[in-house]
């Protein structure tokens, strides 16, 4: 099996694990995959589940609460600690609680114990976990098929790993409602069109022959929350649900969470979204190493917090605050110019006469809805893939026309931060392999020496906070937050002229953010990087961005000065962003003005 075979039975085996073929109190996942061989499930055969696979029913006990979380503790192969202890909490039919902390706090560990999807050698040492009057952590594997994904919705954090490159999205939307026997084809697909619909996912009928890899990160995770609501659960665990959507497209999932809780389905979130958090939940568990240390009504935590980390999160959350105007920067040397540029896929346009350009120690902002073109954007100039008309220029010379043999040597110049952290990594690589990776063709072409590898990727961990134990883990064994760092520091290690970042920051806390965006700051500042940042966060676009552009379907509806476009925008696009954004946020961006 090839490398491509392998990364697609890989998200393959994710998805179907999201459904419940595999996965249970002590891991054990892949003789499961093994045994079920998911690859080779195709269109007929989606609606069979076997007879002898009934579908469990819920009783409610008196108390009320449809989820009863007890001492609940998880620890990891490898780890003599554990990574999660003591977490307990209800959760009743049309509530919702909120998991909040930093990155590796112990948020998804949480989420995945709930739903039997611990890592494999991951356990659940300590407590219980039920769902009415079902133990989740007593289920086996068979009890897990009846439970995940008809009882227990799932929207996992990594949007690309969780789903099938080779199956449509309509096919991911509709194989919870197939695998547990809702409703006619007919019926189905009707579904799966309204649920695409009510996630945000415009003209439902086209997205739903397309792959994910065609998807931009913010369409793949709306499909998996459309897949997740499809079947109707009592409980959907929503892991950063919003992570990476335009903030028009966030009010839409908003407005879906709250209308499924007045339906009466339970949301467990897990986010680092403060502001997310404080419109939509009703209760608050902040986690700090795997221990809740504040637990509380959202309205109180947010206003009054009691313990000291919380207030650190809270003081946190409108951004921008701390790191003030972008510095005036003298113009230097042009690195990136990109004119005319078009962009024909699958004979549909995606892209019409988008021109601008990059300076020395500048960083143009890119903003706009999800499917606006921006992923597709930084692809044509990454070189991914040729546009269909116009130039792009890398240092005054060309790039787009010129042929990969001549290109192959300037790369390491034009580096890449990726949306989805997991799915940029080769399997089976351990964080200091998969940074060490960015050197290769600087050794190759012997502008280093094979002795200066270690200590840089050492250098780059440091720069962007991960510990020197991370140089030999497996980046799946880390946080959302901690992988995205990985994908940071491997795209510092070559010393690039030009940084291309696609939601750098979008699935760290808050803190870590602050953080991030104050390294990116200071490495621009003492090495004139240019930056382009791709971004839905318009205060992240404020702190970074010299030059701001908004895309709406492809084509540029503003471009110029961050303060003029963001504080004052002209067009439909700029305006219903800044609309679009949750009350504490715009009342800061207000007080900008």
């Amino acid at each position: 099996m090839g490398g491509d075979d392998v990364r697609r039975a890989s998200r393959t085996a994710n998805c179907l694990v999201a459904l419940g073929v595999s996965g249970n109190r002590h891991g054990g996942g892949r003789a499961a995959l093994r045994a079920h061989r998911p690859w080779t499930v195709h269109r007929r055969t989606i609606g069979h589940v076997r007879d002898e696979e009934p579908l469990m029913t819920i009783g409610i006990p008196d108390s009320g609460a449809l989820l009863r979380v007890s001492d609940l503790g998880v620890r990891l192969s490898g780890h003599t600690d554990l990574v999660v202890s003591g977490v307990s909490f209800t959760l009743s039919g049309g509530e919702c609680v909120a998991l909040v902390g930093e990155s590796g706090s112990g948020k998804t560990m949480v989420a995945s114990a709930l739903s039997g999807l611990l890592p494999e050698g991951g356990v659940i040492a300590t407590g219980t976990a039920h769902l009415g009057d079902i133990e989740l952590t007593a289920l086996a594997e068979r009890d897990w098929r009846s439970v995940r994904g008809r009882r227990i919705g799932v929207v996992p954090q990594d949007a690309l790993g969780a789903l099938d490159p080779l199956r449509p999205a309509g096919w991911e939307v509709a194989e919870a409602m197939a695998v547990h026997r809702i409703g006619s084809r007919r019926e189905r697909r009707a579904r799966v069109y309204d649920a695409m619909e009510r996630a945000g996912i415009d003209d439902a009928p086209r997205r739903a022959r397309q792959r994910s890899p065609v998807l931009s990160g913010g369409l793949r995770q709306r499909v998996l929350i459309a897949g997740a609501l499809s079947a109707a659960p009592q409980l959907v665990i929503a892991d950063e649900p919003t992570t990476a959507l335009d903030a028009v497209t966030q009010r839409r999932i908003i407005a879906e969470l709250n209308r499924i809780r007045r339906g009466g389905t339970a949301v467990l979130l897990i986010s680092h979204d403060l502001e997310l958090v404080a419109e939509v939940a009703d209760r608050v568990l902040v986690l700090r190493d795997g221990r809740v240390v504040e637990s509380g009504p959202a309205r109180r935590l947010m206003s009054a917090p009691a313990d000291r980390y919380t207030r650190l999160l809270v003081d946190s959350r409108v951004r921008g605050s701390r790191l003030g105007a972008v510095p005036p920067v003298p113009a230097g040397a042009e690195v990136l110019s990109v004119s005319g540029v078009g962009c024909v896929l699958q004979r549909r346009r995606v892209l019409s006469e988008v021109s601008a350009t990059i300076r020395r120690g500048r960083t143009l902002g890119v903003v706009g809805a999800s499917g606006s073109g921006k992923s597709t954007l930084a692809s044509l100039i990454l070189g991914l893939r040729r546009p269909t008309e116009g130039e792009i220029r890398i240092e005054g010379r060309p790039w787009s026309a010129e042929p990969e043999r001549r290109r192959r040597a300037r790369r390491p110049a034009v580096q890449f931060v990726a949306q989805d952290s997991l799915g940029s990594f080769r399997p089976g690589h351990t964080v200091g392999e998969v940074v060490a990776e960015s050197l290769v063709p600087l050794l190759r072409r012997g502008d280093i020496g094979r002795s200066a590898i270690d200590p840089r990727v050492r250098a780059v961990l440091d720069q962007v906070g991960l510990p020197r134990t991370a140089l030999t883990a497996d980046p799946r064994a880390l946080s959302g937050g901690q992988r995205q760092r990985v994908n940071i520091a491997r795209a510092l290690a070559p010393s690039p002229r030009l940084l291309i970042a696609d939601e750098p920051v979008s699935a760290l806390d808050v803190v870590v953010q602050d953080s991030i965006l104050r390294l990116l700051a200071e490495i621009q500042a003492d090495t004139g990087l240019a930056m382009l940042l791709i971004s839905h966060d318009l205060s992240v676009v404020r702190d970074l961005a010299h030059e701001t552009l908004i895309l709406e379907a492809g084509r540029v509806a503003e471009y110029g000065p961050t303060p003029t476009i963001l504080d004052h925008p002209t067009s439909n696009a700029g305006r219903e962003l800044k609309a679009a954004l949750p009350p504490d946020r715009r009342a800061y961006e207000m007080r900008k003005d």
